[in-house]
């Protein structure tokens, strides 16, 4: 029984470790930041996260230790309590804003190899939502693109996600963090991912709170990963 076990544990931690290594998405636990950014200002859009951007210049955050002001400090943030995922940081950003707006937040990641054409990748992320509001929805996309995504305004952006939690599948959890999953073919080529809400909101499938976006939700996000799903298997 214990060889058997010992066995299966080998074999879970190589599967385990093979994943982590084929990881193409770059920082994919937003851990590399620079440190001498102003206090209480981590936001995406100006660039001071390592290997991911701001696609639509909304203002989403990195949430990191001892940064001098309870906007930003996990576990005990400004929008709620949440212990990272893994290692010491982690993303949020407005997943659905207050009724009559249209703004919208994203986060873009960068890979490490193009995406080759016809290969099959598994995606994964991890997700909470932020107790400071009362709402959940289910629209989290997820937009693959072979340059990167630079535009202004803070509004939805205008693609169609090529790959989208279902909408059956509540995005729900408060005390932790709940993994979300999926699988894209490439086109070739793609060296960028966008995660965000791609719905406009009037359109939005919610699981928890009122159905109508009065107070908004915000969602934290950790360990993105994109990869080959022939090297898991």
């Amino acid at each position: 029984m214990k060889r058997i076990l010992l066995i299966f544990s080998v074999a879970v931690c190589s599967i385990i470790q093979i994943k982590a290594q084929s990881n193409l998405v770059m920082n994919p636990s937003f851990e590399d930041y620079y440190d001498t950014i102003d206090i209480g200002t981590f936001s995406f859009y100006a660039g001071w996260v390592h290997d991911w951007s701001d696609p639509n210049r909304g203002s989403s955050d990195l949430y990191v230790p001892n940064s001098g002001g309870e906007y930003y400090t996990p576990p005990s943030a400004y929008n709620g309590f949440e212990y990272p995922h893994s290692g010491y940081c982690f993303a949020g950003f407005i997943f659905l804003n207050l009724a009559g707006s249209n703004f919208y937040e994203y986060i873009q990641g960068s890979f490490r190899n193009p995406l080759l054409a016809g290969q099959t990748y598994g995606i994964e992320c991890y997700v909470s939502n932020a107790d400071a509001y009362p709402y959940c929805i289910n629209d989290l996309g997820f937009y693959f693109s072979d340059t990167q995504i630079t535009r202004t305004g803070a509004s939805m952006l205008p693609f169609t996600p090529q790959y989208a939690n279902p909408v059956s599948n509540p995005i729900d959890t408060r005390i932790g963090w709940q993994r979300i999953t999926g699988s894209y073919t490439a086109l070739g080529g793609e060296q960028f991912l966008s995660l965000g809400n791609f719905t406009p909101y009037a359109l939005c499938h919610f699981s928890c709170g009122d159905t109508s976006p009065e107070q908004g939700n915000y969602l934290f996000v950790d360990d993105v990963a994109v990869y080959d799903t022939s090297k898991v298997d």
